[in-house]
């Protein structure tokens, strides 16, 4: 066996999770001195050329190794890398990934990959009796969610408690996904019969299931199946308060984000708990940002949180203080001291100055430097670097200045929609069979079709395999069937707006996620507005700085990209924003975010028009999705309008020319896709709120970055107008715009048929 493919696999291993720590380093000097007999100096010199490469590399490189592990040598190779994994006491998910598969290579019966070694604060909370009523107060970075997991399995496994009485909820898709995905680690427990979900799909699971006359009306959307599971439980209907009795333990996750109708739902389910039924409850105050400000400052109503209901007598607080997240001395001395002295005083009711002193401090000891947000995301390249604004307005301009740039980023905010990775349709839009082998899998990825992916393909087939099984293949009717599903599985989802490793996201989109590098824009100087709830911004600031592991930096927003909007929302609704402003003729125009959910006519990308409407032939059809497929550097596009007996936005990719007038023209080539009805109807609304007698003229700044995949069941009302093999599959392009779009209007005129300018 080679010590040099040893020891690469180990260096794989150890970088895995973006830093080579010292205590892994000097492991691996004891190693090569002792066992090995290499130089000292080649640990460098492979770190060197190892870190170069993605995860996905990295992955098979390791793999590549362990394959050609002979028997005999196993048990030795093992125990190395399982104590190179555990020297910092903390698993990182990457690392674990690489242990599993070990052990399924090895054909190893070992519990290999527990999701922590536990510390003795962890283990009292993973080991508490069953019928304990915790609270559990967790820093970011302390193993939060890693030890829920662990109760979870110790609840299973020890107290023999069945999976299907095991009620776990959260606040988000994406916390419930890492919660599934940690026990399944760290266990063979079933997490399929486990109540395990968020609060909005728990109530609306339990509605649809139960059937009856009464909830009829409830099933319409989120808020009003919790009001109406709430009605139900405070009538004691007999049913729904057996069905909470049979729980025997419960869990909540990021109970600190819960608030108004929530957080009633989980008051009622606990009160009508059985005496003996335990209860854990994770939180963190400190991350407590959904109560009083939005994104963009609108305001709502405070509302009582749910920790605020829990009664100290009945319920024991345990705390985790050891951070995980990063081996920076600086960082954690930071992290500590940040979270000090976090109470009203006297002489500071409103919190202002303890919320100015802090942001000075951050601006003070955040030691990374840069030269702009053009030197930060030149740095990033090849790295997982996150970008936090505290609004989507900033976060959009940021994004904007990095697409003139021609830098390839991804976006992270509220409103966007299920971005399915594009490769799936790539594959699937004319595979007519029902069934799809591996084989056949791998050979359209790697011969047929120009994919671009971080994934491997055999890490792409792994997760449509885990989705769609059937025998050793993949069922494309059921993967079709998951997919349209309307919430489709989160492991076939981008985890942001685009695939780029460079995220511009929000603070509070980005709660819960790390990033090696954070980079946080904020005003230094800028004086708050009279209504700040200056509290939730102190906490906002601590979710930005605690999402990082190695490296932090504050940007100075109004110096870096010369920004001072305020944006608002159209109503209280609608995601979109909006800005307006006056151009140098005095006429209105506006700054409109454009990339929600919905934006785009999904249908009638790929569909015949309707009877003297404009719309795409199938030679046009075929073409966008060619289009689709090959974005990689984002392209500026612009949009008109049509103006038939309804008014429909259309985009159209083109460059713009000089002209005498104050603003370019778009050179237009055909239409390539329409946009949506919302935001027709959102843009319009606008308009008649903002500027009215005044109609839409021009929108630019748009960028088109990307696509993500579109699935429609057999059954959906629009296959008969979709063109062939679209129509047939089911599956397709869509593309990913986005952008701070510039919407200029003029009066209402006469309009000819047509298009309008």
């Amino acid at each position: 066996m080679s010590d040099i493919k040893a020891l690469e696999a180990m260096i794989c291993l150890c970088i895995i999770d973006n830093k080579f720590h010292e205590n892994e380093k000097g492991y691996l000097i004891d190693l090569c001195k002792d066992e090995f007999e290499l130089p000292e100096s080649i640990i460098e010199e492979k770190h060197q050329i190892m870190k170069e490469k993605n995860t996905s590399e990295l992955t098979d490189i390791f793999n590549q190794f362990v394959k050609i592990v002979k028997k005999n040598e196993r048990e030795y190779y093992y125990k190395i890398f399982f104590n190179l994994a555990k020297i910092d006491a903390f698993l990182h998910p990457e690392e674990i990934k690489l242990l599993i598969n070990l052990e399924k290579i090895w054909d190893l019966k070992i519990a290999a990959s527990p999701v922590i070694i536990p510390s003795n604060e962890q283990k009292e909370i993973i080991e508490s009796d069953s019928r304990s009523k915790l609270k559990v107060i967790s820093p970011p970075g302390c193993g939060k969610t890693a030890v829920a997991a662990r109760r979870c399995v110790f609840l299973v496994k020890q107290h023999q408690i069945n999976p299907s009485n095991l009620l776990v909820l959260s606040f988000s898709r994406a916390a419930i996904k890492e919660l599934r995905d940690r026990i399944e680690i760290a266990s063979d427990v079933d997490t399929f019969p486990i109540k395990l979900s968020t609060i909005d799909q728990h109530t609306f699971k339990f509605l649809r299931g139960w059937g009856q006359e009464e909830v009829k009306d409830y099933l319409k959307d989120y808020e009003k199946n919790i009001e109406g599971f709430n009605d139900l439980i405070e009538k004691k209907n007999e049913d729904v308060i057996a069905d909470i009795k049979n729980f025997k333990h419960v869990i909540i996750d990021e109970a600190q984000d819960i608030t108004g109708i929530r957080s009633t739902l989980l008051q009622n389910i606990i009160k009508n708990l059985e005496k003996d039924c335990g209860v854990t409850i994770f939180s963190d105050p400190m991350q407590a940002i959904y109560n009083f400000t939005l994104e963009e400052g609108d305001q709502n109503e405070k509302q009582e949180n749910f920790l605020d209901t829990l009664s100290n007598k009945i319920f024991s607080e345990k705390k985790l203080s050891k951070i995980y997240r990063t081996d920076s001395k600086q960082l954690s001395d930071m992290f500590i001291k940040y979270r000090l002295n976090f109470i009203e005083a006297d002489d500071d009711p409103d919190g202002k100055l303890n919320y100015l002193e802090k942001k000075k401090t951050l601006f003070k000891e955040a030691k990374e430097k840069s030269n702009g947000l053009d030197d930060d995301l030149t740095k990033s390249i090849g790295h997982k670097h996150l970008f936090l604004f505290r609004k989507k307005s900033e976060m959009l301009k940021a994004a904007e200045k990095a697409f003139e740039k021609k830098k390839n980023v991804s976006l992270r905010f509220g409103g966007s929609p299920d971005c399915i990775y594009p490769w799936i349709a790539r594959i699937f839009y004319d595979h007519m069979e029902p069934i799809i082998s591996k084989k056949s899998f791998i050979d359209k990825w790697q011969n047929k079709l120009n994919i671009i992916s971080d994934l491997q393909p055999e890490e792409a087939w792994e997760k449509i395999f885990k989705e769609a099984p059937m025998n050793v293949d993949v069922s494309v009717e059921m993967l079709r069937e998951k997919l349209s599903s309307g919430r489709p599985s989160l492991d076939l989802c981008m985890k942001d707006y685009g695939e780029s490793s460079n995220v511009l996201g929000t603070i509070h989109a980005s709660k819960g996620r790390e990033a090696e590098t954070v980079f946080y824009y904020t005003f230094k100087d800028r004086e708050p507005l009279q209504n700040t709830d200056f509290h939730e911004e102190t906490r906002v600031m601590y979710v930005a700085m605690t999402r990082c592991r190695n490296r932090f930096g504050v940007r100075n927003l109004e110096e870096e990209l010369g920004f001072n909007d305020w944006a608002k929302r159209l109503n209280n609704k609608s995601n979109r924003i909006y800005a307006k402003r006056k151009s140098h003729a005095g006429n209105p125009y506006f700054l409109v975010q454009v990339g929600l959910k919905d934006d785009i006519d999904e249908i009638r990308l790929v569909s015949r028009p309707a009877e003297n409407e404009y719309g795409l032939d199938k030679e046009r059809v075929d073409k966008n999705q060619k289009f689709f497929s090959s974005i990689i550097s984002p392209v500026e596009i612009g949009m008109l309008h049509y103006v038939t007996k309804e008014k429909k936005y259309s985009m159209f990719l083109g460059k713009k020319k000089n002209t005498n007038k104050e603003y370019n023209i778009f050179v237009l080539n055909p239409t390539y896709a329409f946009m949506g009805e919302s935001f027709t109807r959102e843009l319009q609304g606008i308009i008649n709120k903002e500027a009215p007698g005044c109609t839409t003229k021009l929108i630019d700044d748009v960028y088109l970055f990307g696509s993500r995949t579109c699935v429609v069941g057999k059954n959906h009302v629009s296959l008969p107008k979709i063109y062939d093999p679209y129509g047939k599959t089911g599956f397709w392009l869509a593309p990913l715009i986005a952008g701070w779009a510039s919407v200029r209007t003029k009066k209402k005129g006469r309009y000819r048929y047509g298009r309008g300018r």
